[in-house]
């Protein structure tokens, strides 16, 4: 990548690029600018648009803090031991009279005290709070005997015996009203899709900085044996990363032409005040999956559940550590380099979505028409988009990416499709294949704009037909080595070059 910036740009950069260090760069009267989309399950493009182009509120696969009412249907006393296996221990002190040492040290005989708070629910059975089954809290409780012994006036006079036991109270619940005389209280979760205020992220048009919000999702990244507690119950600061969820989309056969509610795949068409044309925010942090009940976490289910435990996982996500770049000139080349050194390896592969952003980014007519249409001075731009890949699509059912999470926001899926679990992920994968190739035909149709395509990966002849019909014509290349990738590259930057000078 740098050797080709070194060839357009004529820059110098850190590589070790063949041929004679470049210098001096282009003339004031060539315009070239470069962009940058990285992508895998998402693009991290949010910070690059306008807030009032993003969703006030959003749906999200989520949990929040809720209470349970229960009432108690038996009690079990653990480790209370027999008071015939209990010692006495004698105790005196110092009374002015009999009646006030017994008064004070004695009376009444027996004293029976909780000696900590309830614990919150936990050890659900028959479904838990969900099932209308049961569920348990333990109290620590201590039992004081004391008897009087003898008292005479004087020191320590007032003698008396005391033996005490300590353990540990359970109780059992089912569920009932709030307003039962005899209900207890408890904390739990509420799985379900949550609707999220995220006006708190936007300041005007632009970002608050830092960008984030403050939910009652409670911690994340906690095992799933964890229960409510209050260490583990309280709101929490989520930071956006600049990764977005895509507007509304449609499922389909086809995407050529693009049908009327496939939205995302609009590249050029800015937001409305209609939330279906606006994006809002990936927020990895508060995705939960959900599964049948408490006793069932990994079957996957779409109804609500309520339990006391951390029971679900987390549906993996990423976001690129490199947000995607506006069109620029980059006329420092330790800028450039800089930049590049952000670049990373990602996830699971989502081509459609890398596409979608790098042809709205490039586009003379849509979101960025103000900076791409012309040259300062109004002269025709060439453009020119490199795609770069190492091969096959790759969706994964769980994964939090940016049309939510597949099994339960189906965004890309008919239910149908989404119930036939076995073969979800080839759907999906189906769906990114379909979605790809219409973004490129989309992005060819720019004016004049060319699809350049780069396969890095091992040969496949069905890859690479599909990559190739991507490309605009004589356009596709195909890499299979580091030493091949450099000299593609080096092609290209030739090419492009070559354009630029007999246009």
């Amino acid at each position: 990548m740098r050797c080709f910036y070194e060839i357009v740009a004529r820059l110098d950069t850190v590589a070790q690029c063949d041929g004679d260090a470049p210098s001096g760069g282009t003339s004031a009267e060539t315009q070239i600018r470069f962009g940058f989309v990285p992508y895998d399950t998402n693009v991290n493009v949010g910070k690059l648009l306008p807030s009032n182009w993003f969703k006030d509120f959003a749906t999200y696969q989520s949990r929040e803090r809720t209470v349970v009412y229960g009432k108690v249907v038996s009690t079990e006393d653990v480790g209370k031991t027999d008071w015939a296996n209990i010692s006495w221990t004698d105790k005196s002190a110092r009374t002015a009279t009999e009646a006030l040492c017994k008064s004070t040290y004695v009376e009444p005989g027996e004293l029976t005290a909780s000696t900590a708070a309830l614990t919150n629910g936990m050890n659900e059975t028959n479904g838990g709070v969900q099932g209308n089954g049961n569920w348990q809290a333990s109290q620590k409780w201590k039992d004081d005997q004391r008897e009087f012994t003898s008292w005479v006036s004087g020191n320590n006079g007032c003698k008396y015996r005391i033996r005490s036991r300590s353990y540990t109270r359970w109780y059992t619940y089912v569920s009932t009203f709030q307003f039962d005389p005899n209900a207890v209280t408890f904390n739990a979760w509420r799985y379900h899709p949550v609707q999220v205020d995220l006006r708190a992220l936007k300041n005007g048009t632009g970002w608050n900085s830092p960008a984030s919000l403050v939910l009652p999702v409670g911690t994340t990244g906690l095992d799933t044996t964890d229960k409510v507690s209050s260490t583990n119950y309280s709101d929490q600061t989520i930071s956006w990363d600049g990764c977005i969820e895509e507007r509304r989309t449609v499922a389909a056969t086809s995407y050529m032409p693009r049908p009327d509610d496939a939205l995302d795949l609009d590249l050029d068409t800015p937001p409305t005040n209609d939330p279906d044309t606006q994006w809002a925010p990936a927020l990895g942090q508060i995705i939960y999956k959900r599964g049948a009940s408490f006793s069932d976490p990994t079957t996957r289910n779409r109804s609500e559940v309520v339990t006391f435990y951390n029971k679900f996982g987390k549906g993996s996500y990423t976001c690129t550590t490199a947000a995607a770049h506006l069109l620029e000139p980059w006329p420092n080349a330790s800028a450039f380099d800089s930049y590049v050194d952000t670049l990373t390896p990602g996830g699971a592969t989502y081509h459609d979505i890398g596409l979608i952003w790098g042809g709205r980014l490039l586009s003379p007519t849509g979101l960025f028409a103000a900076n791409n249409a012309t040259t300062p001075r109004g002269g025709e731009i060439q453009r020119h988009l490199i795609f770069m890949t190492d091969g096959e699509a790759n969706a994964e059912v769980d994964t939090y990416q940016a049309y939510g999470i597949p099994y339960w926001d189906r965004r890309q899926t008919t239910d149908t499709q989404t119930e036939d679990l076995p073969n979800l992920d080839a759907t999906l994968t189906q769906q990114i294949n379909l979605r790809t190739q219409a973004a490129c035909a989309a992005i060819k149709n720019m004016p004049n704009t060319t699809v350049w395509v780069v396969w890095f990966g091992t040969k496949n002849t069905t890859i690479e037909n599909m990559l190739k019909s991507c490309a605009s014509k004589d356009r596709f290349f195909s890499a299979q080595s580091s030493a091949a990738l450099q000299q593609t590259f080096r092609n290209i930057a030739n090419q492009i070059s070559q354009l630029r000078l007999t246009s």
